[in-house]
């Protein structure tokens, strides 16, 4: 839930042991020669879900693209637009093909065989969220999401919204956001003005008068929605002001822990059900810290895939993504056993293809429906890959989250319609 994420490139320069970085080598006739030292500035990046090969004398050439869809007069059809040319020698070509087979090999010892089609992304996924809805269980839901849209927007003030996906063992909540926005921005009163609206979420008398105390130190307000299997939840973060202190050359002096946000959170059709999380942030920790952080948090325990997710998309993002740069929270709740991580990794600038590998396995893990999780990843292919979240849940349970495709709204220019966030 950061309100200013940091961009940085969007993809890691080669580095050895990396699973997904290819083996790099000078092809030139029938000899190939190692390469001492590599130069990755000038590469750019392209998603390609369509393909051709075609064979000339003397050459191999690959031909990539994408898959469009076309709104024809009979009805939508699909389309491939091949957009890049690569020639290569046939010897090259031979030596990249037993390259991508040995890598097809690898992938396939740690995530388990290709036995279908990998699922792709395709042009068809990079639609307007607007038109992005995931079907809501009952419309009961469905209006308490455009409840707490409509009392947003009516605020009219810029707010960021923030999509996330919860799973646990067998479980898939997609309809989850958050819209957040600086409290002092609103035009008349700020504090009041948030009584009056978490009076109109219906939040629990318990929780209105401790944020009634609290609001003289808040500097962002986040209001969340989660639709679960049994009805939904409604969320206000109160993030804090922050005094980061800077040393005379300008950086950033570590300092202790602070709380940075009180995450109230309760059923809108039952307010006496509800918890408080609280989120503690250890600023300017390396990657290794974090990693050291994580293993207490699970008690050195591998059985967490949370935890193992959670070190795999680390290493990731180990050459993308300067130390001090991640974000790193942790979260606790009174009278449960909640426990568990956030981690700010917009900085990396990935997108949700670009940890495609892993969402695949904790899809198996976790046993969810191929039917839902699948399509799911492919609408929001194209999205910033924002927070990882997961640990223990109020039940016990081990759980990720992921969030993603933050976008900055401006409500004074909107129309205020009755459309329901999206997931």
């Amino acid at each position: 839930m950061a309100t200013h994420p940091e961009r940085m490139p969007a993809h890691p320069e080669p580095a050895e042991g990396n699973l997904y970085q290819g083996s790099i080598s000078i092809m030139s006739g029938k000899t190939e020669q190692n390469l001492e030292t590599i130069n990755s500035s000038c590469i750019e990046t392209a998603f390609a879900n369509a393909f051709e090969v075609l064979c000339y004398p003397g050459e191999i050439v690959l031909l990539f693209g994408n898959i469009q869809v076309v709104d024809g007069e009979r009805g939508d059809f699909l389309s491939a637009n091949l957009a890049t040319r690569i020639i290569l020698s046939p010897f090259a070509a031979k030596r990249l093909a037993t390259l991508i087979n040995d890598k097809i090999h690898d992938y396939e010892s740690v995530f388990g065989p290709l036995t279908k089609e990998v699922p792709a992304f395709s042009a068809q996924a990079k639609t307007s969220f607007r038109n992005d809805i995931a079907q809501y269980a009952s419309e009961q839901t469905a209006e308490k999401a455009n409840s707490l849209k409509r009392l947003t927007d009516k605020l009219d003030v810029e707010y960021d919204l923030e999509r996330s996906f919860k799973i646990s063992y067998r479980s898939l909540l997609m309809n989850r956001f958050i819209m957040g926005f600086k409290k002092d921005d609103l035009a008349q009163n700020p504090d009041e003005t948030m009584i009056s609206i978490f009076r109109q979420m219906e939040m629990p008398a318990r929780f209105l008068d401790d944020c009634r105390g609290l609001l003289c130190q808040t500097e962002f307000v986040h209001f969340g929605f989660e639709e679960q299997h049994d009805g939904c939840l409604y969320k206000a973060y109160l993030e804090f002001k922050t005094n980061l202190k800077f040393g005379s050359d300008g950086a950033r002096v570590t300092q202790e822990p602070f709380l940075i946000f009180l995450g109230f959170k309760w059923n809108p059709f039952d307010n006496n059900k509800g918890a408080v999380s609280r989120y503690t942030c250890y600023p300017l920790l390396s990657l290794e810290e974090i990693q050291e952080k994580l293993s207490c948090l699970f008690e050195r325990n591998p059985d967490y895939k949370s935890f193992q997710t959670a070190k795999n998309i680390l290493n990731k993002t180990v050459k993308i993504i300067s130390d001090n740069k991640i974000i790193y929270e942790e979260v606790s709740e009174d009278n449960n056993p909640r426990k568990s991580f956030d981690m700010n990794l917009y900085g990396a600038n990935l997108r949700i293809r670009d940890i495609y590998p892993f969402l695949m396995d904790i899809g198996r893990h976790y046993s969810l429906p191929d039917d839902q999780f699948i399509p799911l990843c492919n609408r929001i292919s194209d999205k910033t890959f924002g927070h990882l979240s997961g640990g223990v849940d109020r039940e016990g349970k081990d759980f990720l989250t992921v969030y993603y495709g933050v976008e900055g709204i401006d409500s004074r220019c909107l129309p205020h319609t009755d459309v329901a966030a999206p997931c």
